[in-house]
This record gives C-alpha cells, sequence and structure tokens, in this order.
C-alpha cells in the first residue's frame, strides 16, 4: 500500500530561493518587537480602564440596592400607616407627603422664628457691650 501523503517531488531550500540576509530578519525582529511594546502598553491601560469601569460597576450595583431597599422601605411605611402617603419620584428621590410632614413644617416654622429672635438678640448685646466703657477707660 503506497502512502497518500507522500509527493514524488521533495520541498528542499534549492527548490526555493530565499535570499533573506540576517540584517533584514533583525530589522523585521526589532519592528515585530517595538509592535509588540505598543501593544503590550495598550493592553495595559485597557486593562486599567476594565478595572475601573467594573469598581464603577459595582458602586452602581450598591447604589441601586441601597434603592431599591430605600423604596421598598417607603412602600412598607405606606401599608403600615393607611394615614401616610408616600410619593416616590422616579428620580429616585423620596418625598413625603403625610401628616408628620405638617408637624415638621410646623418645627421649621418656629425654630427659624427663634433663629432671628436669637440673632437680633445677638446683634442688640453686641451694641450694648459697644457703648460700655472699657475698665481700664479713665477719661471723663
Amino acid at each position: 500500500m503506497a502512502k497518500d501523503y507522500e509527493s514524488e517531488e521533495e520541498v528542499t531550500s534549492s527548490n526555493y530561493d530565499l535570499s533573506i540576509s540576517f540584517d533584514e530578519l533583525q530589522d523585521a525582529f526589532n519592528d515585530l518587537h517595538k509592535e509588540s511594546i505598543k501593544l503590550a502598553k495598550l493592553v495595559s491601560y485597557s486593562k486599567k480602564t476594565i478595572a475601573s469601569l467594573e469598581n464603577g460597576i459595582l458602586k452602581l450595583n450598591v447604589e441601586f440596592e441601597n434603592r431599591k431597599f430605600e423604596i421598598k422601605t417607603l412602600r412598607s411605611v405606606d401599608k403600615n400607616q393607611s394615614s401616610t402617603k408616600c410619593l416616590i419620584q422616579e428620580n429616585n428621590k423620596a418625598s413625603h407627603s403625610c401628616e408628620y410632614c405638617d408637624k415638621f413644617k410646623e418645627e421649621i416654622v418656629e425654630l427659624k422664628i427663634a433663629l432671628a429672635k436669637f440673632t437680633l438678640g445677638k446683634n442688640n448685646l453686641d451694641i450694648i457691650l459697644g457703648k460700655q466703657r472699657r475698665v481700664f477707660d479713665k477719661a471723663g
């Protein structure tokens, strides 16, 4: 039985005239080496970018889970307190419209009034202290 893969002519270096010199091979090698260094830098930069993007994704997933928990909590508060109405806006910021909000608004108004009185009293005290004579002032 004859082997099918054998051919009648053999490939030898004399059939193909390869006249590539050592300098040409060295130049080709140097070019490939420079290109591989550039590609290695590009890969390194890409890996750093991918890592930072993956960190960003992880942070966003954590924030997403926190928002989901927040929404679930607000919905459970709404179910538990029938008189309380919680409105959840689409931009993930919750605004409450409930009986507690009215109490908080009243408390804010009272605190603003108290702050205004305090500021006025401080200004009056500064004026009074400014008009007093100094202890070491012997004039008059």
